[in-house]
């Protein structure tokens, strides 16, 4: 009976240090704050994104109010987004422009924000190239989109709205791109009224982009198709005029 006594109290201290949870102040000990933000940054530089991620988060535990707060909510941004944690860049994001609503590095937040919703590290061209329109997360592109457009209309002069400006270029054409392969495939299906649904919407909310020329061509194969030739006509006048300035243009 003693022995199993002994044994029980054994196993239940073996259970009880297996249980004991390490926390943030065991694994960083006496560390300063300026001591884990400059490790945060090392691992950044290293491409190492999880280990600063965890240092970025044990800043924020530890001296959520000291030197190096601001700075290392800001940096946690990049982190997060090259690590491909989408969710928790913007997450991060708005907690800055939340916490430090005046500060100068809201440009910067504004425009990760931005970057955070067309989506992983790798980039938005890499993703169409691979995988092409019919693959992109339009709501995300058309909230890329917003952010880039609140940092321009916030900041015009900002280091970032030159980027900013030209994702807003591409994200335009990706949007554009996409809609016109869409049309085209009710095309192939004989939708003819869903594709002039979609190749309207290309003339309307994209004037400018490439994608108007194919989409007025399929405007007058779907109107003659149902029998509306005023509107094919109509059509075929705007697709023209579109052609001929575009020769001036390359003349």
């Amino acid at each position: 009976m003693r022995m199993i006594q002994i044994l029980l109290t054994v196993l239940l201290s073996i259970f009880l240090l297996a249980c004991k949870t390490t926390t943030t102040a065991d694994v960083y000990g006496n560390d300063t704050d300026e001591q884990i933000f400059t490790h945060a940054e090392a691992q950044l530089a290293k491409g190492n994104y999880e280990a600063a991620i965890r240092d970025l988060e044990a800043l924020d535990s530890l001296y959520p109010f000291g030197r190096y707060s601001e700075q290392g909510h800001l940096v946690i941004i990049y982190a997060y987004h090259k690590h491909g944690d989408s969710a928790s860049a913007l997450a991060a994001a708005d907690r800055y422009i939340r916490l430090y609503p005046r500060s100068s590095g809201v440009e910067y937040a504004l425009y990760m924000k931005g970057l955070a919703n067309v989506g992983r590290p790798q980039g938005l061209l890499a993703r169409v190239t691979q995988a092409g329109s019919s693959q992109l997360d339009m709501n995300s592109l058309e909230a890329a989109y917003k952010e880039f457009s609140v940092l321009v209309e916030r900041f015009p002069n900002s280091k970032y709205a030159p980027e900013a400006r030209q994702q807003m270029n591409r994200i335009v054409g990706l949007m554009s791109q996409h809609q016109l392969e869409v049309a085209q495939y009710y095309m192939s299906r004989k939708a003819y009224v869903a594709a002039a649904n979609r190749a309207t919407r290309i003339v309307k909310e994209y004037p400018g982009t490439p994608q108007v020329g194919p989409a007025l061509g399929i405007l007058v194969e779907a109107y003659t198709a149902l029998g509306e030739t005023e509107m094919a006509n109509d059509a075929r006048r705007r697709m023209n005029g579109s052609n001929a300035g575009a020769s001036r243009s390359a003349t």
